[in-house]
């Protein structure tokens, strides 16, 4: 542990209520939780409403402490939601056999927090994958410019603070391919937009997001 995770443990010891979260199973969060009130676009996929207080407490546990139970939680409710969607898509588009790709942190984000939450959300989508629905693949997206934070901007400002900063690694991987993009939290969709882009860009056959709240 690093002395910024020391630290907010001790000005923010862990409340009761997350040891009441973690006790709970997809079906139990789900009863609790608001689903999304609206979807940013028809290729994002948002499941809550992060108004909600279990969805931001469970959302900064797991960003900001690296809580693996509340991944695994998360996993799970993701899981179906995007195994119902993948059948739809494959009959009706042809969305099939897609790569799974978390929203990467720049170098310095990454190096300051000692995770990427949304990547431990994909790595337990994986592990819980055992008809291999999908492929997961850390390393092809990286975000090669550290970006301020997205929630002191404007929309517009979001957009012209992101422009550019993620590259595709080994294009050859998603030629032709179906991707997922996965992150924990969607505001505007700037974020998405900007990897969506790249990674067509980069010769990816279609791109579609899923995130945890909006």
């Amino acid at each position: 542990m690093n002395f910024l995770h020391y630290f907010i443990d001790i000005l923010f010891p862990q409340p009761i209520d997350i040891e009441r979260i973690e006790k709970m199973t997809a079906e139990d969060f789900i009863s609790e939780a608001p689903q999304a009130l609206e979807q940013i676009s028809a290729d994002i996929v948002s499941i809550f409403n992060y108004k909600h207080p279990l969805v931001q407490k469970t959302l900064w546990e797991l960003k900001y402490r690296g809580n693996n139970t509340l991944a695994r939680l998360l996993a799970d409710i993701l899981y179906d939601e995007i195994i119902e969607y993948l059948a739809d898509e494959a009959l009706f588009s042809g969305f099939t056999d897609p790569l799974l790709i978390p929203i990467p942190l720049s170098s310095q984000r990454l190096q300051e927090r000692g995770w990427n939450q949304t990547e431990m959300i994909a790595t337990a989508l994986q592990a819980k994958d055992r008809n291999r629905s999908f492929m997961l693949e850390k390393n092809i997206l990286k975000k090669i410019r550290h970006t301020e934070a997205q929630t002191k901007l404007s929309k517009s400002k979001r957009l012209k603070n992101l422009k550019g900063c993620f590259a595709v690694l080994e294009p050859e991987k998603i030629k032709k391919r179906n991707i997922i993009l996965l992150d924990d939290v969607t505001t505007t969709g700037s974020t998405i937009l900007e990897a969506k882009t790249t990674l067509l860009k980069s010769g990816a056959r279609n791109v579609i997001a899923f995130s945890i709240a909006h």
